[in-house]
């Protein structure tokens, strides 16, 4: 059922044999948290559709310190968010995955007060803030599903918390790896207990408050355990009911929502 008010012309609107074809990934995953009708896809569809940019692993996608007037979609490609100290120290706070968007909360200050950079090349689509909150005021159901999306990198962000303050190394990177798996295995981007990855070890030590000594000697108990097998850009889950149980990984912070009546606080 659509629930969308009048909305200005966005572009024509692909039928629903086209859209079940060619429907982007932010949509697919945005349908898991609301009843998106087919008039909601299409105008979000659009709106994505109208700056699509890549850039390199190399070059940051929005600094620190950059103005919150745009909400970037991840198409394909990992990117992640950060923070560095005065002395160099990179603390990275989050990882944006296929399907993902960043900085959807309608509650940000005006400029970033971290940075957000591209682990592997990178295709997104960025979206000027005014015309998301037009969408929404025009299709209430792009606001549920959005409020659901934020409540879900909410939750990501206090398992990462307990992460960073109470786990053991081996339970740390066994929760990532787990809920890595998860998140891409509902995308549609992981296969019989595997994934592409590309966080390195670097990048691992510094999402985890560990030394990259640390991580790869860590990474050698759990290989040499039977749990894991991990090369270069490729994770084999091999055992991954010891694996969640050795991390207490629970995956239901990460499910999608019952529906049903009733909003999630995000953008209205």
């Amino acid at each position: 059922m659509d629930h969308c008010a009048p909305y200005p012309p966005v572009g024509s609107l692909r039928g629903a044999a086209d859209r079940v074809a060619r429907e982007s990934l932010p949509v697919a995953r945005l349908r898991r948290y609301a009843d998106l009708g087919e008039r909601e896809a299409g105008v979000l569809e659009s709106l994505l559709s109208r700056r699509v940019r890549a850039v390199s692993s190399r070059a940051d996608l929005a600094p620190e310190g950059a103005p919150t007037d745009r909400v970037h979609f991840v198409l394909r490609g990992w990117a992640c968010r950060y923070k560095v100290l005065e002395d160099g120290r990179r603390q990275i706070v989050s990882v944006l995955l296929p399907g993902d968007a960043c900085c959807l909360d309608e509650y940000l200050p005006v400029h970033l007060d971290h940075a957000i950079a591209p682990l592997s090349r990178l295709t997104f689509a960025e979206v000027p803030r005014d015309d998301i909150l037009a969408a929404v005021r025009a299709c209430p159901g792009l606001g549920d599903a959005f409020g659901w999306a934020e409540s879900l990198t909410r939750a990501i962000q206090r398992q990462w918390t307990v992460n960073l303050g109470r786990r053991t190394a081996s339970e740390k990177i066994a929760h990532l790896l787990c809920e890595l798996h998860h998140r891409l295995d509902a995308v549609g981007y992981a296969v019989a207990g595997s994934f592409e990855t590309h966080l390195s070890q670097v990048d691992m030590a510094d999402a985890l408050g560990l030394s990259t000594v640390h991580v790869n000697r860590t990474v050698r108990d759990l290989r040499e355990a039977g749990l894991i097998q991990l090369d270069t850009r490729r994770v084999a889950i091999l055992d991954h009911e010891a694996l969640a149980r050795m991390a207490q990984f629970d995956p239901a912070y990460l499910e999608a929502p019952v529906r049903g009546p009733g909003r999630a606080a995000g953008l209205s």
